[in-house]
């Protein structure tokens, strides 16, 4: 059975690793979101996301292009800002410009406070929620509940189910409940999530 047939478009594929605390799939990721002025919206991948977290309404601007969009959301996929580690994605609007493989300032002091590879994309359908995603685990064992209780490693209280490198699954239900984790605290588990629309 094809997932597209079934879930929907996908959309995103989102990479995950070093699940120490119990993960789900980011809440701008669930509903796409949408301009507060009805403007195109686009996306932007980001990583090394540094010290200031963005926010909506914010400007950022190219170092290198000088192309310039606000901020409607952001995703933060794995990392933190405050620890300079943050990668995600950036929803933005109002885009003038093109953006490059370049790092961009934000509008609350940042300088050189993300890191992009190339210009944004269309998305084309704000406003949508997930209805699904398949799951592939990369490296290592990942626990993972569907129910959206907080999943902890093996020997903890819920270790829910485990999944191998190599294994797959398709997240159909509720993709909004869906939590992962390492299977052991410090193992390294890479998974891969293919968002469908």
């Amino acid at each position: 059975m094809e997932v597209k047939s079934v879930l929907g478009d996908p959309l995103f594929t989102v990479r995950f690793s070093g699940i120490t605390a119990s993960t789900g799939i980011p809440a701008n990721l669930l509903t796409l979101p949408v301009s507060p002025d009805d403007a195109q919206v686009r996306t932007l991948k980001f990583t090394g996301g540094g010290t200031n977290t963005p926010a909506a309404g914010e400007t950022i601007t190219g170092l290198t292009s000088a192309a310039t969009a606000r901020i409607v959301a952001v995703a933060l996929v794995s990392g933190t800002f405050a620890g300079g580690t943050a990668a995600g994605i950036l929803f933005i609007d109002r885009q003038s410009g093109t953006f490059a493989a370049e790092n961009l300032d934000h509008t609350n002091g940042a300088t050189d406070d993300m890191t992009i590879a190339e210009d944004s994309k269309f998305l084309p359908c704000p406003g949508f929620k997930c209805r699904g995603a398949l799951m592939v685990v990369e490296t290592a064992d990942l626990r993972w509940v569907e129910d959206g209780t907080i999943v902890t490693v093996t020997g903890g209280v819920n270790p829910g189910n485990i999944m191998s490198s190599g294994q797959s699954k398709v997240v159909d239900q509720i993709p909004d409940k869906l939590k992962m984790i390492n299977a052991v605290a410090s193992n390294g588990t890479v998974a891969n999530l293919t968002l469908y629309y």
